[in-house]
């Protein structure tokens, strides 16, 4: 008798659901018209800068969420999560190696230390939609602005045991805290297709963040962790879309 009760509130509630937001069956092939779109990204990150002493390429992902008006000009909310394994000129621990490069355990014995990048952006962008080509004037090419807020550091992976340096505060000395703001700017090109079936976005961008060391000292460096930083990088970005779009502000689904 319960799940009943349940089974018909759940339908009521999916029935009542307003058509404002509706996923799109089908895509106007007239004039632009509003569309939210929520987005899916992931990029393939190359540093530069400042950025390219610590490390390689890296890969990020994360939702974005777009809002797009009649005349085509844009809005966007994004994050994304930054993470790779390529490791450059720097070894943050290297104090802490032995003379075999492995690192002694509270057990006593060597452990082999993996090091990533572990980072995290947000970003408010304002963009617009250049309908020069593609299935209809809701497509086409896409530039964009953003400015925002950028965090990494070094992620330390101990494979056997545990080091007591890289644990709590001790590991503060050494992940090397970095953030500050973050400006974007990129071109790309948006397809929403006529039958809603094949949305993407793919596009080129270049990030400059204006960071600082989130750490006051730098053990492995034996030197104060005040220091600004010029991180940049350039990279390629794809995203998977699903667009929704206004009917009838009174209407609503009845299943």
């Amino acid at each position: 008798m319960k799940q009943n009760i349940k089974l018909s509130l759940i339908l009521l509630g999916i029935g009542l659901i307003p058509k404002s937001f509706i996923f799109a069956q089908t895509n106007p092939i007239g004039n632009p018209i509003k569309l939210h779109l929520v987005e899916i990204e992931a990029g393939l990150n190359q540093p530069t800068k400042d950025l390219a002493q610590r490390f390689g390429y890296f890969t990020s992902v994360g939702p974005k969420y777009t809002y797009k008006t009649k005349t085509n000009w844009n809005i966007s909310l994004a994050s994304s999560y930054l993470f790779g394994n390529q490791i450059k000129n720097e070894d943050p621990i290297s104090l802490l190696r032995s003379s075999s490069s492995d690192l002694i355990n509270e057990g006593g014995t060597l452990s082999k230390v993996n090091i990533f990048l572990n980072g995290f952006q947000f970003n408010l962008g304002f963009g617009k939609t250049l309908p020069l080509f593609g299935p209809n004037k809701n497509s086409g090419l896409h530039l964009e602005t953003s400015l925002g807020y950028m965090t990494y550091n070094y992620r330390f992976k101990v494979n056997d045991g545990s080091i007591q340096m890289l644990t709590g505060e001790y590991k503060k000395g050494f992940d090397k805290l970095t953030g500050g703001v973050l400006w974007g700017n990129s071109v790309s090109y948006l397809h929403l297709s006529n039958n809603s079936r094949v949305n993407y976005k793919i596009g080129i961008f270049y990030n400059i963040g204006f960071n600082k060391s989130q750490r006051s000292y730098f053990y492995n460096d034996n030197k104060s962790g005040n220091v600004n930083r010029n991180d940049q990088f350039i990279g390629l970005k794809l995203s998977w879309i699903l667009p929704l779009y206004k009917r009838s502000e009174n209407d609503f689904l009845f299943y």
